[in-house]
Protein backbone atom coordinates (compact mmCIF):
# COMPACT_ATOMS: atom_id res chain seq x y z
CA UNK A 1 0.00 0.00 0.00
CA UNK A 2 2.85 2.30 0.83
CA UNK A 3 3.84 1.91 -2.70
CA UNK A 4 0.82 2.91 -4.01
CA UNK A 5 0.95 5.95 -1.95
CA UNK A 6 4.47 6.60 -3.19
CA UNK A 7 3.46 6.41 -6.81
CA UNK A 8 0.62 8.59 -6.30
CA UNK A 9 2.86 11.29 -5.06
CA UNK A 10 5.12 10.79 -7.70
CA UNK A 11 2.86 11.30 -10.19
CA UNK A 12 1.44 14.88 -8.65
CA UNK A 13 4.84 16.05 -8.48
CA UNK A 14 5.26 15.00 -12.21
CA UNK A 15 2.07 16.79 -12.78
CA UNK A 16 3.27 20.00 -11.47
CA UNK A 17 6.91 19.67 -13.16
CA UNK A 18 5.63 19.42 -16.29
CA UNK A 19 1.71 21.10 -16.49
CA UNK A 20 3.40 24.95 -17.13
CA UNK A 21 1.69 27.68 -16.74
CA UNK A 22 -0.62 27.13 -19.47
CA UNK A 23 -2.55 24.40 -17.48
CA UNK A 24 -4.22 27.05 -14.88
CA UNK A 25 -6.91 24.26 -13.79
CA UNK A 26 -4.04 21.78 -12.79
CA UNK A 27 -2.10 24.88 -10.80
CA UNK A 28 -5.46 25.14 -8.87
CA UNK A 29 -7.05 21.71 -8.46
CA UNK A 30 -6.13 20.18 -4.96
CA UNK A 31 -3.80 17.22 -6.61
CA UNK A 32 -3.03 16.02 -2.97
CA UNK A 33 -6.95 14.62 -3.05
CA UNK A 34 -6.72 13.14 -5.99
CA UNK A 35 -3.09 11.39 -5.31
CA UNK A 36 -4.35 9.93 -2.07
CA UNK A 37 -7.64 8.84 -3.59
CA UNK A 38 -9.36 5.88 -2.01
CA UNK A 39 -12.47 6.24 -4.39
CA UNK A 40 -14.08 8.62 -7.23
CA UNK A 41 -17.40 8.47 -8.24
CA UNK A 42 -18.27 9.10 -11.88
CA UNK A 43 -21.56 10.30 -13.39
CA UNK A 44 -21.61 9.99 -16.68
CA UNK A 45 -24.67 11.62 -18.66
CA UNK A 46 -25.42 10.75 -22.21
CA UNK A 47 -28.08 12.28 -24.45
CA UNK A 48 -30.20 12.38 -21.59
CA UNK A 49 -28.99 9.06 -21.00
CA UNK A 50 -27.46 9.01 -16.64
CA UNK A 51 -25.09 6.10 -15.46
CA UNK A 52 -23.18 6.22 -12.22
CA UNK A 53 -20.29 4.14 -10.80
CA UNK A 54 -17.29 4.05 -8.21
CA UNK A 55 -14.15 3.51 -8.82
CA UNK A 56 -11.99 1.98 -6.17
CA UNK A 57 -9.04 0.52 -8.45
CA UNK A 58 -5.33 2.34 -7.29
CA UNK A 59 -4.73 1.77 -11.27
CA UNK A 60 -7.56 3.20 -12.55
CA UNK A 61 -7.59 6.10 -9.87
CA UNK A 62 -4.02 6.56 -10.98
CA UNK A 63 -4.82 6.61 -14.66
CA UNK A 64 -7.28 9.54 -14.05
CA UNK A 65 -4.42 11.18 -12.30
CA UNK A 66 -2.63 10.65 -15.89
CA UNK A 67 -5.59 11.70 -18.04
CA UNK A 68 -5.71 15.12 -16.42
CA UNK A 69 -2.31 15.58 -16.71
CA UNK A 70 -2.44 15.41 -20.50
CA UNK A 71 -4.76 18.25 -21.29
CA UNK A 72 -3.78 21.81 -22.26
CA UNK A 73 -6.35 24.25 -20.83
CA UNK A 74 -7.19 27.29 -20.87
CA UNK A 75 -9.92 29.76 -18.73
CA UNK A 76 -13.14 30.67 -20.71
CA UNK A 77 -16.03 32.31 -19.79
CA UNK A 78 -19.81 31.56 -21.25
CA UNK A 79 -22.04 34.03 -21.69
CA UNK A 80 -24.73 34.13 -18.52
CA UNK A 81 -26.66 31.25 -18.03
CA UNK A 82 -25.24 29.39 -20.86
CA UNK A 83 -22.83 26.26 -20.45
CA UNK A 84 -22.31 22.99 -22.23
CA UNK A 85 -24.10 21.27 -19.07
CA UNK A 86 -27.36 22.84 -19.90
CA UNK A 87 -27.38 21.11 -23.32
CA UNK A 88 -29.60 17.84 -24.00
CA UNK A 89 -27.05 17.21 -26.57
CA UNK A 90 -24.07 16.42 -24.81
CA UNK A 91 -21.93 14.35 -22.87
CA UNK A 92 -20.49 14.55 -19.76
CA UNK A 93 -18.22 12.92 -16.92
CA UNK A 94 -18.68 14.19 -13.69
CA UNK A 95 -16.36 13.34 -10.66
CA UNK A 96 -16.43 13.38 -7.03
CA UNK A 97 -12.97 12.17 -5.94
CA UNK A 98 -12.58 10.83 -1.99
CA UNK A 99 -9.40 11.12 -0.01
CA UNK A 100 -8.56 9.24 2.86
CA UNK A 101 -9.27 12.09 5.28
CA UNK A 102 -13.31 12.35 3.42
CA UNK A 103 -12.16 15.73 1.68
CA UNK A 104 -13.26 16.10 -1.95
CA UNK A 105 -12.66 17.58 -5.29
CA UNK A 106 -15.30 17.60 -8.12
CA UNK A 107 -15.13 18.60 -11.51
CA UNK A 108 -16.19 17.63 -14.88
CA UNK A 109 -15.76 17.00 -18.36
CA UNK A 110 -17.82 17.98 -20.77
CA UNK A 111 -18.78 17.19 -24.71
CA UNK A 112 -20.68 19.63 -26.36
CA UNK A 113 -23.06 18.39 -29.62
CA UNK A 114 -20.63 19.69 -31.42
CA UNK A 115 -18.06 17.98 -30.03
CA UNK A 116 -15.80 20.70 -28.10
CA UNK A 117 -14.64 19.50 -24.54
CA UNK A 118 -14.43 21.63 -21.73
CA UNK A 119 -13.73 20.86 -17.82
CA UNK A 120 -15.31 23.26 -15.06
CA UNK A 121 -13.84 23.11 -11.76
CA UNK A 122 -14.98 25.55 -9.40
CA UNK A 123 -17.40 27.29 -11.14
CA UNK A 124 -15.05 27.91 -13.42
CA UNK A 125 -15.07 26.82 -16.91
CA UNK A 126 -11.84 25.77 -18.96
CA UNK A 127 -11.60 24.25 -22.88
CA UNK A 128 -9.56 21.04 -24.04
CA UNK A 129 -7.18 21.60 -26.30
CA UNK A 130 -6.11 18.57 -26.75
CA UNK A 131 -9.05 16.42 -25.57
CA UNK A 132 -9.31 12.74 -25.30
CA UNK A 133 -12.21 10.37 -23.65
CA UNK A 134 -11.62 8.96 -20.09
CA UNK A 135 -10.62 5.21 -20.47
CA UNK A 136 -10.01 4.48 -16.79
CA UNK A 137 -13.49 4.05 -16.49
Amino acid sequence: MKKIADGFILVVLCIFLFVGCQNEIIQNMNFENIANAIKIEVNHFYFGEETNWTIEDSEAINEAANWLNTFTLNKFSFPEDESPEKNENRESFCFVVYDAQSNTTEFCYVIDEIGNCYIRYQSQWYTVENPSMPTFI
